[in-house]
């Protein structure tokens, strides 16, 4: 008994240690504060960025845009964040010194082109108009929907990829480890790359291209009745092709699959 006691005492000890030097930040920001702000002016595109924290960005009615922050840090020195405005780009950024969190959400006229970047946490996107919208984070989920942009480029190392009643001419999605889920999907070009996880997007009509691999797990598309020309490759797997496949066909649809079973079925 006496034994436990000292390597108890000895393992709260390092927690102390590591606490006092700065490393716990496991433990944490302990502080908070919400700041609301308008932007008004000429704008034509948002780009926001922050280490560490979530970003919810959705289209209104109102003019300019309505900015709201979560600050959250240990220790004495609030973070600091900025909002200029140059070239009708509305930048969002922040600096901070220790362990904190920034987290966005943002309310946006229509037809703003959108840039969202974390380091750690979330991003969604909803009810976009615009020519392009690009969401990417090192670790967290993203989930757009509602939206109607031109292009739309979504990428996370680790976490899963949704869209939904999505419009677009270019969609390209990508996640180191995770799944991609596009439901009611009108596209004409799909690019979507899993490392570890599925991907399986359903269209409300035909795509003109899609590429659509898995390292490791099952692709499912699902296709209106129609011809395509299909190229499938599965290492190890089944393919099940419930659509026309015709190698002359304008509609061009890859699936390839490390280790899974391919899917392309109508939808």
């Amino acid at each position: 008994m006496k034994k436990n006691l000292v390597v108890a005492g000895a393992l709260l000890g390092a927690v102390a240690l590591l606490s006092g030097c700065g490393v716990g930040i496991g433990f944490g920001p302990s502080e908070q504060d919400v700041v609301s702000y308008d932007v008004t002016g000429s704008l034509k595109a948002l780009d926001v960025a922050t280490d560490s924290g979530d970003i919810v960005v959705g289209a209104s009615d109102r003019q300019g845009v309505h900015v709201t922050e979560t600050l959250r840090w240990r220790g004495k020195r609030r973070p600091e964040t900025e909002h200029p405005v140059q070239g009708g780009t509305l930048t969002l950024r922040q600096k901070c010194a220790g362990s904190c969190e920034i987290h966005y959400k943002v309310e946006i006229p229509q037809g703003l082109n959108v840039a969202a970047d974390t380091e750690s946490g979330t991003i969604t996107l909803r009810g976009l108009k615009g020519a392009k919208a690009t969401a990417r984070t090192g670790s967290g989920d993203i989930d757009a929907g509602s939206s109607e942009v031109g292009e739309l480029t979504a990428e996370t190392g680790s976490g899963t990829i949704t869209l939904r009643s999505l419009k677009s001419e270019d969609v390209r999605a990508e996640t180191g480890s995770g799944d991609i889920t596009a439901r009611s999907l009108t596209a004409r070009r799909l690019t979507a790359e899993a490392g570890s996880g599925t991907v399986e997007a359903a269209f409300v009509i035909a795509p003109d291209q899609v590429a659509a691999v898995s390292d490791s797990g099952d692709v499912t598309l699902r296709l209106p009745r129609n011809t395509y020309a299909l190229t499938l490759d599965t290492g190890s797997g089944d393919k099940t092709v419930q659509v026309g496949n015709d190698p002359a066909s304008p509609r061009k649809v890859k699936a390839r699959s490390g280790s899974g079973n391919i899917g392309v079925l109508p939808s």
